[in-house]
């Protein structure tokens, strides 16, 4: 399991050299999706700041569009506006 989220730490550390190089998730046009080993990275960029705010992880066998689309319909802790 180390080495999996090892794994995961670095292709998220690499996001800071092409940021928009990943699709945009079929779920939610604001994220982008990155695929790591078994696990699907959902990040969102803020050109503005110039960051990278990542938002899931989720294994690839779980119901993904389940656990998007019922986080989209509540307030989502992962992704709040500093305003709010």
């Amino acid at each position: 399991m180390v080495r999996v989220i090892s794994n995961i730490l670095n292709c998220i550390d690499n996001l800071a050299l092409y940021p928009a190089s990943h699709v945009i998730s079929e779920y939610r046009s604001d994220l982008r999706k990155m695929v790591v080993g078994a696990y699907v990275v959902f990040y969102r960029l803020d050109e503005a700041r110039k960051t990278v705010e990542v938002g899931y992880i989720i294994h690839g066998a779980r119901n993904i569009e389940r656990i998007i689309i019922s986080n989209d319909r509540s307030p989502d802790p992962v992704f709040q506006d500093e305003d709010d």
